[in-house]
């Protein structure tokens, strides 16, 4: 026989010679095992769901001000897009009294004086 049948027959041999109240107080150990971990196990069941829905809420209300703030930062640029436009920055310059500029010219700088007219007397 395998060492396995040997062993499962010893054990069921000992239960049967012992005595019922040790069986009974058994059972009632085992009972009480199982009831604590069902217990245990519904409290935990019912925390976890309580704690999924609070950062449900969370999330939404999050999810919503992301919202608000993409709304916003539209916003933003669309103010921004129009203080930069032409027509405001045209208002702005004549609101200043600033004229229009014609016949620009610059100067030339040392080095190009030097090569077209010949040497820079400092």
């Amino acid at each position: 026989m395998s060492p396995y049948i040997t062993t499962t027959k010893k054990y069921m041999s000992e239960f049967r010679h012992n005595k019922p109240q040790e069986s009974v107080h058994l059972l009632v150990s085992l009972n009480a095992v199982s009831i604590t971990l069902a217990i245990v196990s519904a409290l935990s069941y019912l925390w976890l769901l309580n704690l999924l829905v609070s950062h449900s809420y969370v999330l939404k209300d999050l999810g919503q001000r992301l919202e608000a703030l993409h709304e916003t930062e539209e916003k933003l640029n669309r103010d921004v897009a129009s203080l930069r436009s032409f027509e405001d920055l045209s208002f702005r310059i004549s609101s200043l009294g600033l004229v229009a500029s014609e016949n620009i010219s610059y100067p030339k700088s040392p080095s190009a004086v030097a090569q077209s007219d010949g040497p820079v007397v400092p």
